[in-house]
This record gives structure tokens, sequence and C-alpha cells, in this order.
């Protein structure tokens, strides 16, 4: 049986724990443009988030927290089209005492949930949790145990960068990163589900090569072996993979 993810079912949960449904107090929502120059989701002192050349499925991932790749279904534009938003939670609210190391700091849940109520408004959006069997992965320490630095500035916020060109490997730098978010990224490469099972609680310093678009000429080991040169291993199985269908969403042109 499946459960409905609309705005109504949502704010009966939210209620049920005797709390009002958060929303941003101002939030707009407009086609993105060339001039907009970063990409991605950033918060700022006083709760401030912005979010740029999102799709919708790019939107959704960050509400609830999911990759994009889990996030299927809806008409042909909520995949294609980009879209930009800049919103502030009200005064009374805690993510509004907020102020983030970096921009690039995740935003607190109760921000996530007021991104859910922005969507559901704008867009008219509905959605439902669906399981289907598919191919997952589990990160794991390799046979001869990690090859991985201590990482040189342990007060540096994490990054973990791709890099990548025409006819050159793809590649990921990481900086003061912990498996977990290690886990997050192979998971955006390769589209499924990663677990890290590493048990390593640390963050490290780690850099290795690997193949990218075939097509564009690059050369390198595929991502699933690449990983080895830090003494990891990544474990193919079978399992069930959450993902969000669009049942209905609207385009709306701008705010």
């Amino acid at each position: 049986m499946r459960s409905s993810l609309g705005i109504g079912f949502l704010a009966l949960a939210w209620t049920a724990h005797g709390q009002a449904w958060p929303a941003f107090e101002v939030a707009s929502v407009k086609p993105s443009t060339d001039a907009e120059t970063t990409i991605g989701m950033r918060l700022y002192p006083g709760g401030r988030l912005t979010i740029t050349h999102a799709t919708l499925h790019d939107l959704i991932g960050d509400a609830y927290h999911v990759p994009a790749f889990q996030v299927v279904g809806g008409p042909k534009w909520s995949d294609d089209d980009e879209f930009s938003v800049v919103a502030k939670p009200p005064a009374i609210s805690a993510s509004s005492r907020i102020t983030p190391a970096n921009p690039r700091t995740a935003p607190p849940e109760e921000e996530r949930l007021m991104l859910r109520e922005l969507l559901a408004a704008r867009f008219q959006l509905k959605l439902h949790p669906e399981k289907r069997d598919g191919t997952v992965y589990v990160l794991k320490v390799g046979e001869h145990g990690p090859r991985l630095q201590a990482p040189k500035d342990r007060e540096m916020f994490p990054v973990l960068w791709g890099r990548g060109g025409s006819g050159r490997p793809d590649s990921m730098d990481g900086h003061n990163v912990s498996m977990a978010l290690l886990a997050e990224r192979l998971e955006r490469e390769l589209e499924r589900p990663v677990k890290d099972q590493t048990g390593l609680k640390d963050a490290y310093d780690f850099f290795f090569e690997y193949e990218g678009d075939e097509a564009a000429g690059k050369a390198g080991p595929p991502l699933t072996r690449a990983v080895e040169k830090l003494g990891l291993r990544l474990v193919k199985q079978k399992g069930l993979i959450e993902y969000l269908v669009i049942d209905h969403a609207e385009r709306r042109s701008g705010n």
C-alpha cells in the first residue's frame, strides 16, 4: 500500500507531534539564468537558503535529503528545466539563528521541511514513496586495510571535489572527508544507493582517478574498482531501493 506525500499528509505528520507546519517567511522560485554562476544549495547566516540551477527532481532531493536519482516520474520538464530558489525562514524559527561555518553546510531538518512545503505550494507537488528491486552497493574496507591519509587540516570544512576533462580521467579529491560523505558522493556518481560499512569514524584526505565518460575518450579504471586505491572496495548486491515518485506537478513561471 502506498502513502501520499502531498502537503496534506506531511502537515498531518508534523502537527501530530504538536508542532505547526513550518514555512519560509519569504521565498522566491524562478527559472535559473546564465548570470547565476553557482550551482547547488548554499546556506547563509540567519538561515537564508539559496539553490541554483536545480531541476524539480534536484529540489525534491534537497527537500527530502535523498539523491536526485531516487526521484522519478513527473512531466518531462521536471527533470529538464532548471530553477533557482531564495528563501528566508521566519524570525521565530530555530533556523533563523544559525550561523553556518561554510555556505556548503547542510540545512537543518526544519528548513528541509520548509522546502517541502514550498515545493508543494509552488508546483502543486504530490509524491508517494515506492520500493523497487535494484542494484545497491556496500562500501567496505579492503582485504589489506585502508590506505587513507590523515587530514592535513582537521579544522577544514570537508571538501570533496570532482574533476575531469576531455581526454582525461575523472577524479575525486577529498580533504577532511568522512566515509559517509564519500559514500554519498559515490551514490551520485553510480546512481545507486551506497551504504558505508567501513567502520571508519575518522575523516581523511585522498585522491583517485577513475573512468568517466568512455565515449569522450577518457581513461582509467571504473569507479567501482578505482576506490581500491584507497584500500576500500565496493560490493554489489541486490536490494530494495526506495524512490519518491512524482504523481503530480505543475510548471510555474516564477515566484
